[in-house]
This record gives C-alpha cells, structure tokens and sequence, in this order.
C-alpha cells in the first residue's frame, strides 16, 4: 500500500530490496548527492513516476545509477521551507528558512517559573528534530511550576493557596526574583514546614504580600535575610526557639502593631525595619544583647522600651520621628547613632 516515500538529506545509500514492488506513485527525495543504490533498491517500481530532487541535484541524479533510469526526475519549485513556532510563557530557538531536507532541532525554553511538557501536536521530544519538507509551524505552552526542589532535601508544593515545605535540612537561599515559587507567590496565604527544617533561605518569601500566617518549628536556626521582608498580611511574626540569626526578617510588614522579640541569643538586626504599624516597643528579654537597628524607621513608634542586657543597641531607633521621649538614664549600651527623631522633647 505504500504510494510516495520521502528520502531525507542524510541519507547516503538504500538497501537491497526496500522498495521493491511496493507501488510507489512518486518519490521525493531531498538528499544533494544521489544515495547509493544496492541491487534491486526499486525493484518492479514503475519508472514513470515523478522523483523530485533539488533542481541543483538534477543532473547528479540523471547520471547516477538505478536513478537515471526514472525518466521523470524533476526539480522542486521551491527547495527551501520555513520553519516558525512560538512558545507561551517561553522560548523557541532553531525557527528560520531551511533547505528541505535537511534536519532543524527546536528547543523550548521556559520562562522562570514555568516548564516545558509537550508540543500543540502531542510530541513530548524538547529538543524536537524536524525533517524539513515544508512549511511548518510549531507552537506549546509552557506549564506553570507549582511543585519542586527548595534545598537539598526540601521540596516544596503549592496547594490551595498554601505553601507546604516538606523534607529536612536547610533551604537555599535565594534572590527575590530567582525563588521557585515566584509565580504563584502573590497567591500564599500560608505557609507550613517540616520539623526537620533548619533555616528559611535569605528572600525565600520576600514581598509575599498576601501571606498571613507562618508556622515555624523550633528546629529552624536561621531566618534569612530578608526572608519575610514587605509581607503586608503578617499581623504576628514567628520565631523558633533555636533561632541564632534573623537579619531584616520582618522588615516591611505594616501589619505588625505589636512586635515579638524571641528570648533567643540571636542577631536580631534591623528585625522591624520600616514596620509602620509598631507604636509601642516592647522590652527585650534576657538573651537578647544586640538589637542593632531594630526598631529603624518605624515611623509610628511612639513608645520605645529598652532591657538593661542589651549591649549594642546602634540605630535602635533611628528614624522614629514621632519618638518624644527616652529614658537611658540605667542603659549601659553602645548607642551610637540610635535615636534620630524631631519630635524627641525627653532625653534622660
């Protein structure tokens, strides 16, 4: 039942036999050089029939043996085809003009966040190799990421709104536009992890702006930097009992009003930076020596509160412009630069 047959360019010879008595109406063969033909190649085809090879190729194929005895060779009317695509949420490279015949490998690549799974056709080959006989366009969409790897044994997935953290060990830490869950990051409320997780990677949920609820476990020994920084539905931050760092962790959250201070030997640096929602400080507790920058440009801070264990509290309350008052009169810290405000009318 085989009536045409297409010869592709990198094909240099054509066994015994292949065609023979096969019926063939018309072949098209896109090879330059004539593949060589092993006895009876054609056997019993109908030597009438057209064979289309590249006009450039046509006196090639007239001298060549077993094909100069098909007297219909003829050239093709157009010996070059297009090749186009278009990839939603990513890329195609290899698209362009090529000769028929010749081969093209297409590949996706995705935009961050996103991942290739197949072609509009069904093919799940990326890269894709394409013979080229004509015109052709090829198009896929590209999936969005909702599950994967965040550590070297932490995996994450998003479900529902939620974010869950399943593994051990620490999380990497990121840049704010390289976290897995970039995409969907807008759509966390909350977010829960393992028990064996060690640290939340610097970023990880940086500008989450609509998560609301964190459930941290007491094994977790590093808060990133800037790890829930400018998250605007954080009404209470969460701290592990093991915390050793939390740089900036919960800078930006204008929901905060009331701040916790973990009762941890941690650095707690600029912690509630820019939170304009904190009025009143609280007082840090015993293993709390270093509050540098803690409470820096809470604009709304109206009350400040400081601990007698507290050795450096620079930057502790600079910016707080409607700070009116502070009393260090038994504060025995390194305070350099730690308050600047114009309202301040009581200093002792």
């Amino acid at each position: 039942n085989l009536t045409s047959v297409t010869i592709g360019n990198s094909v240099t010879s054509i066994g015994w036999d292949v065609f023979s008595r096969s019926g063939l109406t018309s072949i098209t063969c896109y090879a330059t050089n004539p593949p060589v033909c092993c006895p009876g190649s054609f056997s019993e085809v109908d030597r009438s029939i057209p064979v289309y090879v590249f006009s450039s190729s046509l006196g090639a194929y007239k001298n060549a043996e077993d094909w100069k005895y098909f007297f219909n060779l003829q050239g093709f009317p157009d010996e070059y085809a297009n090749i186009t695509g278009t990839a939603k949420n990513g890329t195609i490279s290899g698209v362009g003009t090529y000769l028929k015949g010749d081969e093209c490998s297409l590949l996706v690549t995705p935009d961050f966040g996103y991942h290739f799974t197949q072609w509009a056709d069904g093919n799940t080959n990326n890269p894709r190799t394409i013979l080229v006989t004509e015109d052709a366009t090829y198009n896929c969409t590209c999936v969005l990421t909702t599950s994967g790897t965040c550590g070297d044994n932490l995996y994450w997935e998003f479900v529902n709104d939620s974010l869950i953290i399943t593994g051990s060990g620490n999380m990497y830490d990121f840049n704010i536009d390289d976290v897995p869950w970039l995409r969907v990051k807008q759509q966390i409320t909350t977010i829960s992890f393992p028990e064996q997780i060690t640290s939340i990677g610097s970023n990880a949920f940086n500008g989450c702006e609509y998560l609301s609820k964190v459930e941290m476990p007491n094994a977790i020994n590093t808060i990133g930097d800037y790890a829930f920084d400018g998250c605007k539905k954080i009404t209470t931050p969460v701290f592990s009992s093991g915390l050793v760092t939390a740089y900036r962790a919960y800078a930006n959250c204008p929901s905060i009003e009331v701040p916790i201070i973990p009762d941890v030997s941690a650095t707690l640096s600029y912690l509630y930076y820019n939170c304009g929602g904190i009025k009143t400080a609280v007082k840090t507790p015993q293993n709390v020596t270093n509050t540098y920058g803690m409470f820096m440009n809470c604009e709304n801070l109206i009350t400040p509160a400081l601990s007698d264990y507290v050795k450096d509290a620079s930057y502790m309350f600079s910016s707080c412009r409607f700070l009116s008052s502070i009393d260090l009169s038994s504060f025995w810290a390194t305070f350099s630069f730690g308050i600047s405000t114009s309202s301040l009318t009581g200093l002792t």
